[in-house]
């Protein structure tokens, strides 16, 4: 009767002390993960549209036990600058997937998209909090299946759990007119109309921010851009249109520099970011060309000709018409006699007021 008693006990004793059975196994889940177009950049957009994550949950075995599943996720950038990861606090509703059955899940159960329920980390980690969006370039998800209350992991990593996407910003605005690296005809009063190709975005308020710079010798454009400072030679903010009209109102440009301008382009609601940092490419024009140009010729009276003398006296003076274009030609006419013994070059250089 003793041992009877004993015997009993030692094997409740042992039962008690075993480790639990567990009946899940990983693949006992399949995963699937599907990332559906547009791709914004703007967490909070995939958050409102949960729909363009869908994750399949397949149970692979018919016969075997009703899981109750919690999913854990971790979203990526191809450079590993962002690593954001299913926050361990993140607690929501179990999934129940029955055997054989297949259950859909959406980005609400990942919580890789709301900054409240993930971890985020990377070099870019800060950028991402801050401003609660991705940057540009490609990103994978991957989801894993857990059970529910102990944790145990019942897919398997990788394969079809995982899915790839590129996330590509809107282009700003491209310089269109005058055309990079071209000369134009300065005119009185000045007038330089500035274009540039406009940005697209739908769903943005864009605007643009327009820079002009005068382009020092032994610079490139992009230099005189880079290193321009407060207060700049010309700039205008907050244009909704896609050219500007440089007139008189502005600073007087001069005959044979050259001039940078660059366009930034940005939503005023902030709620869309461009690539680049919302900044063109630096384009450039010459005001005019300070070459010194071939002045008028005389041509009438011929050189070293004889002109009949007429009463009155009427001699019709020409010349040539310089090749200046934009330019406003004025003439000066002087006539001087030419004394003995001098030549007409000596007479012109010798004249002193009052002339002749």
């Amino acid at each position: 009767m003793k041992l009877r008693t004993v015997l009993p006990l030692l094997l409740l004793a042992i039962g008690l002390a075993a480790p639990r059975v567990l009946y899940g196994q990983a693949g006992d889940i399949s995963v699937t993960t599907l990332v559906s177009a547009p791709f914004d950049p703007a967490l909070s957009v995939w958050e409102a549209n949960p729909n363009r994550v869908q994750i399949r949950l397949t149970h692979t075995k018919p016969d075997g036990f009703t899981y109750l599943v919690r999913l854990r996720a971790s979203l990526t950038s191809a450079d590993g600058t962002v690593q954001i990861t299913t926050g361990g606090g993140f607690s929501p509703e179990p999934i129940e997937v029955a055997p054989g059955a297949t259950v859909t899940a959406d980005a609400l159960s990942i919580g890789v998209f709301n900054l409240n329920n993930a971890d985020v980390n990377g070099s870019a980690a800060a950028q991402v909090t801050s401003t609660g969006r991705l940057l540009e370039g490609t990103y994978t998800l991957c989801v894993e299946a857990f059970e529910f209350a102990d944790g145990f992991p019942l897919s398997l990593p990788g394969g079809t759990s995982c899915a790839t996407f590129t996330i590509v910003l809107p282009a700003p605005a491209t310089p269109n007119l005058p055309a990079c690296g071209t000369t134009i005809i300065p005119t009185q009063p000045q007038n330089v109309n500035l274009q540039w190709i406009p940005a697209t975005a739908p769903g943005a308020q864009v605007r643009y921010d327009l820079l002009v710079v005068p382009v020092a010798n032994g610079q490139t454009p992009e230099q005189a851009i880079a290193t321009a400072t407060p207060p700049f030679f010309f700039e205008q903010k907050n244009l909704t249109t896609a050219n500007f009209l440089y007139g008189v109102a502005q600073p007087a440009l001069q005959v044979g520099t050259t001039y940078a301008w660059r366009i930034r382009t940005f939503d005023a609601t902030g709620a869309v970011t461009f690539s680049n940092g919302g900044q063109s490419e630096v384009c450039s024009f010459t005001y005019g060309d300070n070459t010194p140009v071939q002045g008028a010729t005389p041509l009438a009276p011929v050189c070293g000709g004889l002109v009949t003398p007429t009463q009155p006296q009427n001699v019709n003076f020409q010349w040539s018409t310089p090749a200046a274009p934009g330019a406003q030609v004025r003439y000066d006419l002087l006539v001087v006699p030419v004394a003995n013994g001098q030549t007409p070059e000596q007479a012109i250089a010798t004249a002193t007021p009052p002339f002749f």
